[in-house]
C-alpha cells in the first residue's frame, strides 16, 4: 500500500515538473514569435500588415503545437496567451492576435461592422476559443459559424425601430429559426470550404518562418 502511495506521489510529481517544462518552452516560443517583431508593448505602431502576419504565426504555432501533440492541456496554452499579453491590457490580446485574423476572415466572406465586431469580442473574450479553433479546420468552421448565427440572433433582438406587437412575434419566431440546429449547419455548410481556405492560408503563411523556430533551442531563442 505505501509502495503504490510513493509510487502515485512520484507519478504526480513528475507529471507537474513536465508540466513545469512544457510550459515554459512553449512561453519561449510565443515570446520569440512576438518580440520578432519589437516589444509587444509597441504593437500598435506595427502596421496592418506587420499584425496580419505576426497573427498568422501566432495561429500557425496553435495549429502546430497542437497537430503535434506538443501540449497536454488545452486551457494552459490559453492561460499561457493571457499571461503573455495581459501586461498590455485587453487590447493588446485582441489587436496582436484576433483583430488581423478577424479582417483576413471577414474580407473573404464579405461581411464587416456588427459581425466583425461580434467575432473580434468572441474570441478575444475566451482565449481557450481561439485554441480550440486552430485544431482544425473543421473546429474552426464550427466555432466561427456558431459565432455567426449568435450575432445574427443578437442584432435581430436588438432591432430598435420595429415596434409593436406584430414585430415581436416575428422577431422572436425568426430568432428561434436561426438558432436551430438546420439554420447553424446551413452556415457551417456555406461557409466550410472560404473558412478552411483561409485557415490554410494561414498556416502556410506562418510555414516558412515557424520551420526555423522549430529548429532553434530554447536556449538560442
Amino acid at each position: 500500500m505505501k509502495y503504490k502511495i510513493k509510487k502515485r506521489l512520484q507519478e504526480v510529481k513528475e507529471k507537474q515538473e513536465n508540466l513545469l517544462i512544457e510550459r515554459k518552452i512553449v512561453e519561449k516560443r510565443f515570446s520569440f514569435l512576438v518580440e520578432s517583431f519589437g516589444p509587444i508593448e509597441n504593437y500598435q505602431t506595427l502596421s496592418y500588415e506587420q499584425k496580419q502576419v505576426l497573427s498568422a504565426k501566432i495561429l500557425s504555432e496553435i495549429h502546430r503545437l497542437q497537430k503535434n501533440n506538443l501540449i497536454s492541456e488545452q486551457q494552459f496554452l490559453a492561460d499561457i496567451l493571457q499571461n503573455l499579453f495581459k501586461g498590455f491590457g485587453f487590447g493588446a490580446l485582441e489587436g496582436i492576435i484576433v483583430e488581423p485574423f478577424i479582417n483576413t476572415l471577414l474580407s473573404k466572406i464579405g461581411l464587416g461592422g456588427y459581425f466583425k465586431n461580434f467575432l473580434v469580442s468572441f474570441f478575444s473574450t475566451e482565449p481557450s476559443r481561439i485554441v480550440e479553433a486552430f485544431k482544425g479546420c473543421e473546429n474552426l468552421v464550427k466555432l466561427v459559424s456558431e459565432a455567426l448565427v449568435e450575432a445574427t440572433f443578437m442584432m435581430i433582438q436588438e432591432k430598435k425601430d420595429l415596434d409593436g406587437v406584430g414585430y415581436d412575434v416575428l422577431r422572436n419566431a425568426i430568432g428561434k429559426t436561426i438558432k436551430g440546429t438546420t439554420f447553424v449547419k446551413e452556415v457551417e455548410n456555406g461557409m466550410s470550404k472560404i473558412i478552411c481556405d483561409v485557415f490554410d492560408e494561414i498556416y502556410d503563411k506562418a510555414k516558412d518562418v515557424l520551420d526555423k523556430v522549430q529548429t532553434a533551442t530554447p536556449a538560442e531563442k
